[in-house]
């Protein structure tokens, strides 16, 4: 796997004016396991996903976690964790079939993180 550059902003206009900067050369990563699964798979077997030169972490972004009910949506910010959806009681309580969905991907280690 090629080496890329991994930034870690703070605050939500930072992520924003990095991928304006960096165009097609960065990409958010939230949980980031499709994400790099899919680099992964291009190096091995040449999918057409383009390589990252940087990474922008969104997990360090307050502005971009949680969970909220506006009206009759559920809004997911890009930084929430699967158990973050899963033990939110108005999710439970609105979007049960969401709360199913979330707790049955991936592991329970990935589940925490992304």
């Amino acid at each position: 796997m090629r080496e890329f550059v991994l930034l870690q902003p703070t605050r939500l206009s930072e992520v924003v004016d990095i991928l304006h900067d960096k165009g097609q050369g960065a990409r958010p990563l939230g949980g980031g396991t499709d994400l790099v699964m899919g680099v992964m798979r291009d190096q091995l077997i040449g999918s057409g996903m383009p390589y990252p030169e940087q990474l922008v972490d969104l997990m360090g972004v307050a502005e971009l976690a949680g969970v909220r009910r506006v009206g009759n949506d559920c809004v997911i910010g890009a930084a929430t964790t699967l158990v973050d959806v899963v033990e939110h009681p108005e999710v439970a309580r609105y979007w049960p079939l969401l709360v199913e969905a979330a707790a049955s991907v991936a592991t329970p280690e990935i589940r925490v993180v992304g």
